[in-house]
C-alpha cells in the first residue's frame, strides 16, 4: 500500500504493513520515508508506545537528539511508566551530558521492571557510567514485559529488523503491536533465528569498516549472546581488540572463551593467524611461529600474481578474512627469525619470495640476511621492490622494513640502486619519479623518528627535482623537527627563487625580496610590487599550488617563532631622559633583521646535512649587549631596529599570501594545518605588537613547550610582582611541538612529534622555568575516538588515562629537568565543539588527586580567571549549552586559540600565585 494512500483509521493488518513499509526503508537507508511512516503511525495508534519507541531510535540514528527526546516525552505524556521510554529518555540524557536527568529517568526504569535481557545490559551500563549502584540487577522477563532496545553507550545503532525481532510488548498494549511482533520477530526471550543473526554480523561488520570499534563490538556480542558459536562474531571481537593493540584480550577472546573457533574449518585459519598477531604484538615470537605454522598447513594460496594479497577494509590493519598461504609463510618467515631460527627462516623467505616477490615480512628477512652479507645493493632493491609493490597500502605498515634497511645504508647507496647509470643520464620525468621515490622513503623515516636520515633523504629528492612543491614542503617541515631553521628557511627561499627563474610565478618575487631586502618601497607590505598574485592558473596542477602556498606560511611560522617579532631588550634610562627632555629618540642604523645575513650567505645545494641543527640567528635575542655597536647607539636601539625590521618581513609575506589563499577555503585542503597556523599568526600580527620594555632588569626567559597554543603567548611579556627568588620580568619563548599528543608521548610510542617534543626539551637552559601546554588535540582527535574504538568504555574513563599518561611525561619531564620550575598550563576552553572535553579535561587536572601528583613530582599547574562570558559553567553542564557560550570578548582571535591578551588576564596572574617567592 502507498503511504500517501493511508486512511484516517487503518485495521490492524494495514498498521501491520505500514510498519513493515517503514522497517524496510529503515533497512533500505532511506531514512526520511521511515521517519514519516512511524510519524503517521504514532498519530494513527496512539495507544501503542511500540511506534514511539522506533520513532525515538530512528531519530537517535540520525543523531536528532532533540527530536528523540520529544518524542519520549510525547510517549511517557501517555505512559509515564513506559520502561523502554524512559530507557531511551535517559540514555538520550545521558548522551548529551545531562547526567541528574539520566539518572531519575534511568532509575525510574529499573523500577518499574519489565525490560528484557538485552535492554536490561543497557540499563545497567547507563547506571554504571553515573556511578550508581546495579548490584540488585533485574531479571529478564520470561514472559510479555516492556519493549527492549539494543544501544550503544555513545549512540542506538541497532538495526530496526534486530531491534523488532528482541521487542517483548507489555500484556496492556494493543493487539495491534502484538500482531507486529508476530510479523517482525520472536520475544527476547527465545532464540534468534541464523537470519537474524547474521543480519547482526552483518552490521557488526559495517560498523567494523567504518572504525566504529565500540559499536561493531555491542553487536557481535548481542550475536553471541543468541549464538555461541557464531564464530565469525568471535573473529570480529578479536580483530577489534587488534586494531587498537590489544593483544591479551585477543589471546582471551580465542583460547579462553571461544576456542571452538580453532575447531572450525570456517574460521580456523584466521583464527591461528589473528592469534599469531596477539603474540607478536606481545613480543612473544615463539607462539607467533607456532600459530604460524599450524595455520600454513591448512591455508590456501590466494595470491600466485607476485603482488600482495588484496586487504579489505582499507584503513584496517587487521581486516576480515584469512589471509593468504603466502603471507602466512612470510609471517612466519619474520617469527622464526626473531625467535633466532635465522637460517631455518631465511630458507623460508627465499621461498616465500620466489612466488610472492613483495610479500612484506619475507622482505625484512631477506633484506636482514643480505646486509648481513654485505650486500647492500640487492637488500635496497628487494626494500624498493616491496615498497613499490604496497604503494596502495598505509606508508606504516613499511617502517619496519624501510627502517631496517635505510639505518644500515647511505642515502648514496639508495640513489645508485635507483639510478645505476647515474641521476646525469635520468630524464626529467625519471628525475622526478627517482626524487619521489627518495621521499617516500624520508617519509617513512621521518614518521618514526628517523629525523636526520630523513632530512638527508628529502634534501636528495628537491636537488633531483627542484620544482616539486610537495617535496619541498616535506623537506622544510622535517628541518624545523630537529630545529634545524636555518636551512628550512634556506630551501623555502630557493623554492621560489626556482619559480621565478622559470618565469612563470611572477608573484614569487615578492616572496624572495621579503626575505631578501625586508618591506618594499614605500613602506608597502602587499603583493602589488610583485605585479601579481599566486594563483593556480600558474601552477601546473591544483595540489602544487596548495603545496606552494603552504611553503610561504611555513616561512611566516619559521621566522615568527625564530625571533621576537617586538624589542625584548629594555631602552636604556639615558635614552629615555633625552626623549622626555625633547632632545628626540637617538640616531639608529637602518634596522636589518638579524637572521637576513645568515640566510643570503648559506648555499643549501652545497651544505650537506650536519649532525648539529643549525638555528636561525647565531646570537641570543635577549642578549643586553652587543658586538661592534654603531656609534651612538644602544643594544637597546639595534634590537629594536632588528623586531622592528623583522615584523615587517612577516608582515609583507603575510600580505603576499594572505592575498592568495583569499576566498579558497584552504581549511578544507590537504594544508589546512599549515593554513591554520598561518591564520592564527596573521591574527596576531595585524593586533599591536607588545611594548618596548621599560628601563630595568633584563627580561628572564620563560619556555613555552607544547602544541599550536604557544603561538598566543609567543613573545609576550608578563609582569609578576616584586617576590624574592623570582624575576619580576618574563618573556614567554615559545617552543612548538607541531601536532603534538599526549598520546604521542606514551613509552612506547616512536611518532615524531615524541622526537620533537624531547628536542625541545633537550635544547633548554640548565635551570630554565618551563610551561608544559599539551592536551587540546587530544580532546579534540582523540578522545571520542578511542571510545568510538573501544579502547575505554567511556569518555570519563579516557579523559582519565589520558590524564595518566600526562602525569608520566610529566615525571619524565621532571627527571630530565631536575633544577627546573615545572607548570601545566590549562587546555584552552575556546573550541565549541570540544568544550565539554576540554573542561572536563581541565577538571581533571585540578582534582585533588591530580593535584597529589603534581606536588609529588615537583609541578604546579596554572589556575585560570573564567575565559568564558558568564563565569565558569558548572561540571554538569550539557554540551549543546557549552558550544553555545562566548569566549570573553577580549580573548577572541581565531576560533581555536586564545589572543595575546590573555598573558596579561590570566597567565600572567595564574603564575603569580604558582611562583612562590624564595
Amino acid at each position: 500500500m502507498q503511504l500517501s494512500e493511508a486512511p484516517t483509521k487503518l485495521s490492524i493488518e494495514d498498521l501491520c504493513a505500514l510498519g513493515s513499509q517503514g522497517v524496510s526503508a529503515w533497512q533500505g537507508g532511506r531514512l526520511a520515508e521511515a521517519k514519516h511512516i512511524f510519524e503517521q503511525l504514532c498519530a494513527l495508534d496512539v495507544a501503542s508506545p511500540l511506534w514511539s519507541c522506533w520513532l525515538a531510535r530512528l531519530h537517535c540514528s540520525m543523531n536528532e537528539d532533540a527530536d528523540a527526546l520529544a518524542v519520549c516525552q510525547a510517549g511517557l505524556s501517555r505512559e509515564p511508566q513506559h520502561a523502554e521510554l524512559l530507557l531511551l529518555r535517559g540514555r538520550m540524557h545521558l548522551q548529551v551530558g545531562d547526567r541528574d536527568r539520566a539518572r531519575a529517568d534511568l532509575l525510574q526504569a529499573r523500577a518499574v521492571g519489565g525490560l528484557g535481557q538485552v535492554a536490561v545490559q543497557d540499563l545497567v551500563g547507563g547506571l554504571r557510567q553515573l556511578g550508581e549502584s546495579v548490584a540488585n540487577r533485574m531479571a529478564a522477563p520470561t514472559g510479555q514485559g516492556a519493549a527492549t532496545v539494543v544501544m550503544t553507550p555513545c549512540s542506538f545503532v541497532s538495526s530496526p529488523k534486530t531491534a523488532a525481532a528482541t521487542t517483548v510488548l507489555p500484556k496492556e498494549v494493543p493487539v495491534v503491536a502484538t500482531a507486529v511482533r508476530a510479523q517482525f520477530g520472536s520475544t527476547a526471550s527465545e532464540s534468534k533465528t541464523d537470519g537474524s543473526v547474521n543480519d547482526t554480523i552483518k552490521s557488526a561488520l559495517v560498523e567494523e569498516s567504518k572504525g566504529y570499534f565500540a559499536r561493531s563490538k555491542k553487536f557481535c556480542e548481542e550475536a553471541l549472546r543468541c549464538k555461541s558459536d557464531a564464530w565469525d562474531a568471535v573473529l570480529c571481537l578479536a580483530r577489534l581488540e587488534l586494531n587498537i593493540g590489544n593483544g591479551a584480550e585477543v589471546r582471551k577472546i580465542l583460547r579462553k572463551d571461544y576456542p571452538i573457533v580453532f575447531r572450525n574449518a570456517n574460521s580456523r585459519v584466521e583464527a591461528l593467524t589473528l592469534a599469531a598477531a596477539a603474540a607478536e604484538v606481545e613480543g612473544d615470537w615463539d607462539e607467533a611461529a607456532a600459530d604460524l605454522e599450524l595455520a600454513a598447513k591448512v591455508a590456501k594460496p590466494i595470491s600466485a600474481s607476485g603482488s600482495p594479497t588484496p586487504v579489505q577494509g582499507g584503513h584496517l590493519k587487521f581486516a576480515p578474512g584469512a589471509p593468504g598461504l603466502e603471507d602466512i609463510l612470510g609471517r612466519l618467515a619474520r617469527a622464526q627469525f626473531r625467535a633466532g631460527e635465522r637460517e631455518t627462516a631465511a630458507a623460508l623467505a627465499q621461498n616465500v619470495l620466489e612466488s610472492s616477490p613483495v610479500q612484506r615480512e619475507a622482505c625484512e628477512v631477506a633484506c636482514t640476511v643480505l646486509l648481513d652479507r654485505g650486500d647492500s645493493a640487492t637488500a635496497l632493491a628487494v626494500m624498493l621492490r616491496c615498497l613499490i609493490g604496497h604503494r596502495n597500502r598505509p606508508s606504516s605498515e613499511s617502517a619496519d622494513l624501510v627502517c631496517g634497511v635505510m639505518r644500515r645504508c647511505s642515502v648514496e647507496e639508495l640513489l645508485h640502486v635507483l639510478a645505476p647509470k647515474g641521476q646525469d643520464a635520468l630524464e626529467q620525468e625519471q628525475r622526478k619519479s627517482v626524487a619521489e621515490v627518495v621521499a617516500y622513503v624520508g617519509l617513512i623515516m621521518k614518521e618514526r623518528s628517523e629525523v636526520l636520515d630523513a632530512c638527508r633523504l628529502y634534501r636528495r629528492s628537491v636537488l633531483l627535482a627542484p620544482s616539486h612543491a610537495s617535496l619541498f614542503l616535506n623537506l622544510m617541515h622535517t628541518f624545523a623537527l630537529r630545529r634545524d631553521d636555518l636551512p628550512a628557511l634556506a630551501w623555502g627561499l630557493r623554492y621560489f627563487d626556482e619559480l621565478l627563474s622559470c618565469g612563470k610565478v611572477l608573484a614569487a618575487r615578492a616572496i624572495c625580496e621579503a626575505l631578501r631586502n625586508g618591506a618594499s618601497e614605500g613602506g608597502r607590505e602587499g603583493p602589488e610590487s610583485a605585479g601579481s598574485t599566486l594563483t593556480p592558473e600558474v601552477f601546473g596542477s591544483t595540489s602544487a599550488f596548495y603545496d606552494t602556498i603552504a611553503i610561504g606560511f611555513v616561512l611566516v611560522k619559521l621566522l615568527f617563532l625564530s625571533h621576537p617579532y617586538s624589542s625584548l631588550v629594555p631602552a636604556h634610562k639615558e635614552d629615555q631622559a633625552s626623549e622626555t627632555r625633547g632632545f628626540g629618540p637617538p640616531v639608529r642604523p637602518t634596522p636589518v633583521p638579524p637572521w637576513r645575513s645568515r640566510l643570503l650567505s648559506l648555499s643549501v645545494d652545497k651544505t650537506d646535512v650536519s649532525t648539529k641543527p643549525t638555528p636561525l640567528i647565531g646570537t641570543p635575542w635577549i642578549s643586553p649587549t652587543c658586538e661592534n655597536l654603531p656609534s651612538g647607539c644602544s643594544a637597546a636601539d639595534v634590537a629594536a631596529g632588528e623586531a622592528m625590521s623583522h615584523r615587517g618581513v612577516l608582515r609583507r609575506l603575510a600580505a603576499t599570501l594572505d592575498s592568495a589563499r583569499r576566498g579558497r577555503n584552504l581549511h578544507l585542503t590537504p594544508v589546512r594545518n599549515e593554513h591554520a597556523y598561518f591564520s592564527c599568526i596573521r591574527d596576531i600580527l595585524e593586533g599591536e605588537p607588545p611594548a618596548v620594555p621599560a628601563h630595568g632588569n633584563a627580561l628572564e626567559p620563560l619556555y613555552v613547550i607544547g602544541d599550536s597554543h604557544v603561538l598566543s603567548s609567543a613573545w609576550r611579556i608578563a609582569g609578576l610582582p616584586p617576590a624574592q627568588g623570582r624575576p619580576d620580568r618574563i618573556v614567554l619563548v615559545p617552543c612548538l611541538v607541531t601536532g603534538a599528543k599526549i598520546w604521542h608521548m606514551r613509552e612506547d610510542s616512536n611518532f615524531y612529534t615524541k622526537f620533537l617534543f624531547w628536542e625541545r626539551i633537550s635544547c633548554l637552559p640548565k635551570g630554565a622555568p618551563v610551561i608544559i601546554n599539551l592536551g587540546e588535540i587530544d580532546c579534540r582527535e582523540s578522545v571520542l575516538r578511542s571510545v568510538q574504538q573501544g579502547k575505554h568504555a567511556s569518555v570519563e574513563t579516557a579523559l582519565t588515562a589520558l590524564i595518566g599518561l600526562y602525569l608520566e611525561l610529566l615525571q619524565e619531564v621532571r627527571r630530565r629537568l631536575p633544577g627546573s620550575r615545572l607548570f601545566v598550563h590549562p587546555v584552552a576552553n575556546v573550541l565549541p565543539e570540544s568544550r565539554f572535553l576540554t573542561l572536563a579535561f581541565n577538571h581533571l587536572l585540578a582534582a585533588p588527586a591530580t593535584q597529589h601528583r603534581f606536588e609529588k613530582i615537583g609541578v604546579q599547574l596554572l589556575s585560570f580567571a573564567p575565559v568564558l562570558e558568564g563565569g565558569e559553567p558548572s561540571p554538569g553542564t550539557a554540551p549543546k549549552v557549552l558550544a553555545e557560550l562566548s569566549l570573553v570578548e577580549a580573548l577572541r582571535l581565531d576560533g581555536t586559540h586564545m589572543a595575546p591578551a590573555y598573558v596579561a588576564s590570566h597567565l600572567a596572574p595564574a603564575l603569580a600565585v604558582a611562583w612562590p617567592a624564595e
